[in-house]
């Protein structure tokens, strides 16, 4: 009927007993379950039809539905489900549309009633960073596909996104056996109730493989995860003539390495650990070769009088290289798809170790400069044969270090009689022995390290130049992206921030002498630094006293400069162990700039071989600067105070001090740089206790140039930016209208971030604008942000001008912490719609924030400049509520430990001091019948680790899901609702502003 009555009618029953969905992450050939969610006893019924209400069709409903949940999460760390929630959760849900029964009005209602009986959540980290994995994956793929559509049109574009859902539609390869024992191996995998045919996975390479899935209702198999594998997914490697059998390769994952004693006397070693998408069974030997430099070394066994050669050691760059490069190389397709890669990891073969022998390992490296002379250069390295490296693994942190020097060989001394052989090429080895299995065999690691690495740990792009041989950077392993320049006499390294050059040089020190790579934008250009050449020792015996102190000069100092007016950047040469506290830099603001003999002066004090240096350790100098300043204006360069200005005192720097200071002759500005990282402009500052200005350029100053009051880095606030930031004055005390704000780096680097009061950002999607100002105009696009600056008397007072459909709002005043409405009116002054306004607390890119919100349209302005469509409830009364008598959350820990991994001990030690310390009422001398911390560490992991691995076997999920922390809510209600209140706007107020709405809401 047309007269109020209901024009159709609909109804809906469901009954469900039982339904279950599961979230698989299955993109780039991953193959990794997230959660699932179980529903049971779903009842529920909903009624609903389109019915005549204010002449107008609206659709009205009324119904509830009732159902108990379930979830679990897969943690991949253990390859089990672990429940989500604790219990069963049931949950009613109650949904209604129709006339109002508490108000009388003439909008339809809507409300929806969450009533849920207690629900306790539990999961762990692991869980959070699946789900993190998984939606970057998603956005990634989703961006990429939806840029690709726009251009449809293009027929190798569809071709593109055709091959691209291909490839995500690959069956993974979720396992892998990786041979690193020199010799080949065999292995098969189980198929159904036996073992299948044999698979070769020859030395250094890596045999992708999957199991095949239990089949299922349909067509192919059905996959399960966890504890729904019923049959173990076992592996049999075949070592030549004998096998070695892995039950289940999922709970191998996170165990101990394994010690297997072959007839042969050969002695294998296995694990399993997860490497990209993939479970890889590890077969090796108890040596392995690691390489810790960016240099390959071809490694060779001495027999007699030869060299038999079992490979080559890739560098640590080429190796993360490779890794990245493979990660989307570990799928395939077919049932029996199978695929092979080379293994990042390298050991000595079997067949050359001997467990009553020792062995001696050839190693070369792999250069440029060799290769290109014919030369062939190698060191020595002894392996002690077992009963040694027993003796040597009972001790406390077992390790040998020592110094392997690459010469030519003997036999090219008489052929090359009276040519120059090259220089040793040193390399530093570190023998690391441990004892692994039930049975604490030794296993014996060999890593190979640089004898000392100089690392760039400024915030910009730096040029090495040295006259020592054998010194390479990252870049230098490839020669198609080589930043190094060798002239007669030197060789320059360029190197990015946080790159590495590493040196092999032999002899006592290393020389080398630095500039800025980078072109300032700004400021003064400086120079290669001064004193030109620095010395940097790699003995155990020498040390540097200290930090030196250097300085990159400017290139054209100006005419007449005193000694004392700053002529450079100064930057800091330090060893990367060295204790950086804050009396050190006082010691550095004193010190003179470094130059040649500087170190062994009298009035210093000092000399190099004054502190010895660990015997184990790799020498390690940072290049790095005590400060710098980050401009977000893009206006300001920093300057230094003179230091013959005046006395400099620790307490707060007083007005006249500083007015006084600030009439001090001027000094070059520090060069301005462009950084990538922050995206604004970079400036090196001296240490925290020197005097530093600001200038800016500017029309109004009679010199061009005005100049703010004098202060130090320690005065500026440490901070997040905003409302916390340090004013900045002019020299004549005035608001700059900029502040600034320090962040800690680490324990002795500080930046100082200058940034505007104001910034205007402009939140809608669709249109740009000009903010106008008395005097300025600001362009600002949509979702964009632009820095403005307010009137020395008027405050921030600003006009919106929308010239896309001729609005303009304002002018109004939006310096204070307020929420505002601006209507925005057309140019014969009609109104079009409003814009929210909110001057709120800003963060590090600013003092304030001005945000201005979409643009709400009038139904009239609207339909003028296009179809306008209304949603199904934006004119409804809307309430949601959802009730829960109990919610609790739970943070269960990670992943089990393994106590007899080298980089958890120092975990578990920690963990105990905590407890003991937590416990103990008071000091207690200890007992020499109770076991010492350090045994107790090994008990107490030994023991969780059987309590994780009985909770694997058994799957007792209550065991391995130990809870860290809990958060619980009692009687917990969310109640939101929306209403209209038409009374409160009489006709005055509408024929004011027939903008005003009478919308609403309460939480």
């Amino acid at each position: 009927s047309m007269g109020g009555g209901a024009l159709s009618k609909w109804k809906i029953r469901i009954t469900v007993p039982e339904s279950e969905i599961a979230i698989i992450n299955d993109l780039q050939g991953m193959d990794e379950p997230l959660f699932r969610l179980g529903a049971s006893n779903i009842v529920g019924g909903f009624e609903g039809g389109n019915g005549m209400f204010k002449s107008r069709i609206q659709p009205t409903f009324d119904g509830s539905v009732n159902c108990t949940l379930s979830a679990d999460y897969f943690d991949p760390a253990v390859n089990l489900w672990k429940r989500l929630l604790l219990k069963p959760w049931e949950v009613t849900m109650k949904a209604n549309r129709g006339v109002s029964r508490r108000f009388r009005t003439n909008r339809l209602s809507t409300t929806v009633d969450i009533e849920s009986f207690p629900c306790f959540v539990s999961f762990s980290e692991q869980f959070l960073v699946s789900l993190n994995a998984a939606n970057t994956m998603w956005s990634i793929y989703s961006k990429a596909t939806s840029a690709a559509r726009q251009d449809i049109s293009n027929s190798s574009l569809q071709t593109a996104l055709a091959a691209s859902a291909a490839r995500n539609m690959v069956t993974s390869l979720p396992y892998g056996v990786e041979n690193h024992c020199g010799v080949e191996i065999q292995f098969a995998k189980i198929q159904d109730d036996h073992f299948g045919s044999q698979q070769c996975c020859k030395p250094g390479t890596i045999q992708y493989f999957r199991f095949d899935p239990p089949p299922g209702n349909g067509y192919g198999g059905k996959r399960l995860y966890g504890q729904e594998v019923t049959r173990l997914k076992s592996v049999r490697v075949f070592v030549g003539d004998e096998e070695i059998t892995v039950d289940h390769i999922d709970a191998e994952r996170g165990r101990p390495k394994v010690f297997h004693q072959l007839k042969k006397g050969w002695i294998v070693v296995t694990h399993v650990t997860k490497s990209s998408k993939s479970l890889v069974l590890h077969v090796g030997s108890h040596v392995d070769v690691v390489n810790k430099t960016f240099i390959p070394f071809n490694v060779a066994v001495e027999c007699g009088d030869e060299n038999r050669r079992i490979g080559t050691c890739r560098g640590s760059e080429t190796t993360f290289r490779r890794r990245k490069l493979r990660r989307t190389s570990v799928f395939a397709s077919g049932a029996g798809a199978t695929l092979s890669n080379e293994s990042d990891n390298f050991g000595v073969p079997l067949d050359f170790l001997t467990p009553d022998k020792s062995s001696s390992l050839v190693i070369s490296p792999q250069v440029s400069n060799f290769i290109t002379t014919g030369h062939d250069v190698f060191g020595y390295i002894n392996i002690p044969c077992m009963s040694e490296m027993m003796l040597l693994a009972e001790e406390p942190n077992a390790q040998i270090v020592f110094e392997v020097a690459c010469t030519g060989r003997r036999e090219e001394d008489k052929d090359h009689a009276g040519k120059k052989l090259p220089d040793p090429f040193v390399v530093l080895t570190r023998m690391k022995l441990r004892l692994i299995g039930l049975k604490k065999q030794p296993m014996v690691e060999i890593s190979l390290e640089p004898r000392a690495t100089l690392k760039n740990k400024m915030p910009l792009n730096l040029t090495v130049k040295t006259p020592m041989p054998h010194t390479f950077t990252a870049s230098d392993v490839d020669n198609s992206a080589s930043s190094t320049k060798i002239d007669k006499f030197d060789v320059t390294h360029f190197l990015a921030p946080n790159d590495e050059m590493e040196v092999f040089t032999p002899g006592p020190s290393f020389a080398v002498s630095i500039k800025c790579t980078d072109m300032p934008i700004s400021g003064g250009v400086t120079d290669w630094m001064k004193g030109n050449w620095v010395d940097l020792p790699m003995m155990n015996e020498f040390r540097l006293p200290g930090p030196l102190k250097c300085c990159f000069p400017f290139v054209r100092p100006r005419e007449g400069d005193s000694p004392s007016v700053v002529t450079g950047s100064d930057f800091l040469l330090l060893e990367a162990d060295e204790d950086m506290s804050e009396k050190i830099f006082e010691q550095i603001e004193s010190m003179s700039y470094y130059s040649k003999g500087s170190l062994a002066d009298a009035e210093e004090g000092v000399e190099v071989g004054a502190t010895e240096v660990s015997q184990d350790a790799m020498r390690s100098y940072l290049a790095t600067v005590s400060n710098y300043g980050v401009d977000h204006t893009g206006n300001l360069v920093f300057e230094q105070v003179p230091a013959n200005t005046g006395t400099l005192r620790d307490s707060a720097l007083d007005i006249s001090f500083l007015r006084s200071v600030a009439k001090a002759p001027t000094a070059t500005p520090f060069s301005a740089f462009a950084s990538e990282r922050h995206g604004y402009r970079l400036s090196l500052l001296p240490a925290s206790k020197s005097l530093l200005r600001v200038l800016e350029l500017t029309m109004d100053s009679d010199q061009g140039i005005r100049r703010s009051l004098p202060f130090r880095t320690e005065d500026v606030s440490i901070c997040e930016g905003g409302i916390d930031s340090t004013p900045l004055y002019w020299e004549d005390s005035a608001p700059s209208g900029y502040y600034m704000y320090r962040t800690l780096v680490n324990s002795y680097q500080s930046e100082i971030h200058v940034i505007p009061e104001f910034v205007i950002y402009n939140g809608s999607k669709t249109h740009d604008l000009v903010i106008r100002q008395v005097g300025a105009e600001t362009f600002i696009g949509a979702e964009k942000m632009a820095q403005v600056k307010k009137h020395a008397k008027m405050g921030l007072v600003i006009t919106l001008d929308y010239k896309e459909f001729g609005g303009r709002a304002g002018p109004i005043q939006v310096d204070g912490l307020k929420h505002r409405v601006a209507i925005v009116k057309s140019l014969d002054g009609q109104p079009l719609g409003s814009v929210a306004i909110q001057t709120v607390i800003g963060s590090r890119d600013s003092k304030l924030v001005v945000k201005l919100g979409e643009i709400q349209f009038s139904q009239t302005a609207a339909n003028s400049m296009g179809p306008f469509t209304e949603s199904l409830f934006s004119r409804d009364l809307v309430r949601f509520r959802i009730r829960c008598s109990e919610f609790n959350i739970t943070l269960n820990e990670a992943r089990p430990l393994d106590p007899e991994d080298e980089a958890n001990k120092a975990f578990f030690e920690n963990a105990l001091d905590r407890l003991v310390a937590a416990t103990s009422v008071e000091s207690k001398p200890h007992d020499p019948l109770l076991p010492t911390k350090n045994q107790e560490s090994i008990t107490w992991a030994a023991a969780r680790q059987r309590r994780n691995r009985m909770a694997e076997q058994d799957h007792i999920e209550n065991v391995t899901q130990r809870p860290v922390c809990t958060v619980a809510f009692r009687r917990f209600t969310v109640d939101w609702q929306r209403i209209f209140k038409e009374d409160e706007l009489n006709q005055p107020k509408r024929s004011k502003n027939p903008l005003l709405s009478p919308e609403r809401s309460q939480l």
